[in-house]
This record gives C-alpha cells, sequence and structure tokens, in this order.
C-alpha cells in the first residue's frame, strides 16, 4: 500500500477480523506499506494497530527495490493497494488497485477471497 485511507482502513480491520474468526489458529494476515516516507509512516502504523485493537494483522514497512515487487508479487509500480491472499505458500489472488479509494464492491470482492483462504 502506497496510500492510506479510511477505506483501507476499514478494509484491514476486516480483515483482521477475518484472520481472528479463522478456525485456522496460524493464520494471520499483513499489511505493507510501500511508500517513501517510512519514518511518519512507521508512527502512523503503530497509531492506526493500537486504535482499532489488530491482533492478527501486523502493519509493516516495506524496504527492499520496486523491482523484486513486480517479479515476485506482480504489485506494479501504479498500484496504490494490492491485497494478496494466500494459501501453502502460493498467491491466490491479487487485487490491485490504482487509488486506495475502494468502492463497497471492490471492499466485497477482496474480502470474499479472504474468506475463501480463512474459512
Amino acid at each position: 500500500m502506497r496510500e492510506w485511507t479510511d477505506e483501507v482502513t476499514h478494509l484491514v480491520v476486516q480483515i483482521d477480523r477475518q484472520a481472528r474468526r479463522s478456525q485456522e489458529p496460524r493464520l494471520a494476515s499483513f499489511v505493507v506499506f510501500l511508500g517513501n516516507d517510512t519514518q511518519a509512516a512507521e508512527q502512523h502504523l503503530k497509531e492506526l494497530a493500537a486504535h482499532h485493537g489488530l491482533a492478527r494483522t501486523p502493519l509493516t514497512i516495506y524496504r527492499d527495490s520496486a523491482e523484486k515487487l513486480t517479479q515476485v508479487l506482480g504489485i506494479t509500480p501504479d498500484m496504490k493497494l494490492a491485497v494478496l491472499t494466500w494459501r501453502g505458500g502460493e498467491v491466490q489472488s491479487l487485487h490491485g488497485f490504482v487509488q486506495a479509494h475502494l468502492t463497497p464492491a471492490q471492499h466485497e470482492r477482496v474480502l470474499a477471497d479472504v474468506r475463501a483462504v480463512a474459512p
């Protein structure tokens, strides 16, 4: 994620709730910030996690090359938000958004994929 919006916050909270409800005790989700101002982002992410009581969704900062994101995960530089679901070490879905303002339909499609890997 390169931009944090209220829609992104709501989505992260919903993903964290799904992870907590899952029958898989080792299931977790994580959010990776991809922006340039990592120092300001770090404080912001800590505050968000505490405020929303995120239990199974660590908020992290990516500090590797942008090329690696594209090569390994398919996250392109134009994406403001990318949500991946994984199972067994393999990517099951990738939702990439060039805007971090999600419509209700986009939000629901992401959560449907999360529910599919975290029953």
